[in-house]
């Protein structure tokens, strides 16, 4: 999704040239009228930087040209030659390229990455009424990258860049409502905002406007528009929509229950790398929802979220590991990952590795350990662990030990 375009302030020449319908920015006012852009991933870049080349020399002074230069060698992944061009004509106070340059100084792209300068050249564009850079310089100060967190300046940014349209804008001002970072809490503030960004077609937008929807404290709460709008989103590929629309088949909200539709969208969220979906698509494929039951594949998904530091994954692969369900069975495994899980305060992960202490399984024995384990279970209400706990603290007294928790 691009953002709203903006206004340069020095413009080139207005003559359309084949560097403008190779290489133009979408986001960019600048650009003859007619031409609409292109974006990196569809620049044709070998053709755009020799049609860029030659426009510069009819028009060396047209910032513009010089602008879509840097762009297609950033299309053609050569960052020192787009870095030279984007800052000879950011120096001379061109927006679009201010913009570029302190992106590229934020993620360290054909530059030393400073956080500081990204902010710096972001502060430029915006002040040239780059919108991108405007709606970008809010979240520079939401999140404090670069400069002093604020979020009455985060509010400031988003507002100006909102009003001119910009989706992304509205929908990030739309989170700060709905927080109420830096404004009063306002559902109904955030309904307006994530309204507006998801009437441009803004994915991440429409999926806001969903949950706002499915807030049942919103007094507009509604499951079919909730359902509506995060349909829209899923199908721009929005990986916690689909996530959303697999939670509403599998509950039965405002759908008829289904299996099967659940995991179609689960497996479509999880493919991108959506840590939930990925939990929920072993599941599905752990116990037949939707899928036949395949305890390897329930397996892969589960070690796809848990590696991501997810505990209820870290605990179902320990399981799988610990039965030789869909992996070579090993308590050693099983161990680690229960491990893992039961560090994050995950209680059946706690009470699960006593007993590995306790029985051996995986790691050296013992009953101190277990002890240990069982206690931190229990602290949580698990019954077995603390069932447990006495009968193990009662038979390591009588042994006459006296342990420590």
């Amino acid at each position: 999704m691009t953002h709203t375009t903006t206004q340069s302030h020095h413009a080139g020449t207005q003559l359309l040239s084949q560097c403008d319908i190779l290489a133009a920015d979408p986001d960019n006012m600048d650009n003859p009228v007619g031409v609409v852009g292109v974006e990196f991933s569809d620049m044709a870049a070998t053709d755009a930087v020799s049609a860029c080349q030659k426009a510069l020399e009819s028009d060396p002074d047209s910032l513009r040209f010089i602008y879509q230069l840097g762009r297609a060698h950033h299309a053609k992944h050569e960052l020192d030659l787009a870095f030279h061009y984007y800052h000879k004509a950011a120096k001379q106070g061109y927006a679009a390229a201010q913009f570029e340059i302190s992106v590229m100084f934020r993620f360290g792209r054909g530059v030393e990455r400073s956080v500081q300068n990204a902010f710096l050249w972001c502060l430029k564009a915006a002040e040239g009424d780059h919108v991108p850079a405007q709606d970008d310089l809010g979240t520079l100060y939401r999140d404090g990258i670069g400069v002093e967190q604020s979020y009455e300046n985060a509010i400031k940014w988003y507002r100006i860049a909102a009003e001119q349209g910009d989706a992304s804008a509205q929908n990030n001002l739309g989170l700060l409502y709905e927080a109420g970072h830096g404004v009063e809490r306002s559902l109904e503030m955030a309904f307006m905002w994530y309204s507006k960004s998801a009437e441009c077609g803004n994915p991440t937008g429409e999926f806001n406007l969903g949950n706002i929807y499915l807030n049942p404290h919103f007094k507009k709460h509604s499951l079919k528009d909730a359902y509506e709008w995060f349909l829209r989103a899923a199908e721009q590929g929005h990986p916690s929509a689909q996530y959303n629309l697999g939670l509403m088949y599998t509950r039965g909200e405002y759908v008829e229950k289904s299996y099967s539709h659940a995991f179609t969208w689960y497996k479509k969220s999880a493919e991108q790398g959506y840590v939930y979906a990925q939990h929920n698509l072993g599941i599905a494929y752990a116990y037949g929802h939707g899928v036949k039951i395949e305890a390897r594949t329930a397996a892969k998904w589960y070690y796809a979220a848990a590696k991501k530091g997810f505990a209820h994954s870290q605990y179902n692969l320990a399981v799988l590991y610990y039965h030789g369900q869909g992996v070579r069975q090993s308590y050693t495994s099983a161990f680690e990952w229960f491990k893992q899980a039961a560090v994050q305060g995950y209680d059946q992960a706690q009470y699960n590795l006593g007993l590995l202490y306790y029985q051996g399984h995986g790691v050296r024995q013992s009953f101190k350990e277990a002890l240990r384990w069982f206690h931190k279970a229990a602290e949580q209400g698990h019954v077995s662990a603390i069932n447990d706990f006495r009968v193990l603290l009662k038979k390591l007294k009588t042994q006459g030990e006296n342990p420590i928790i």
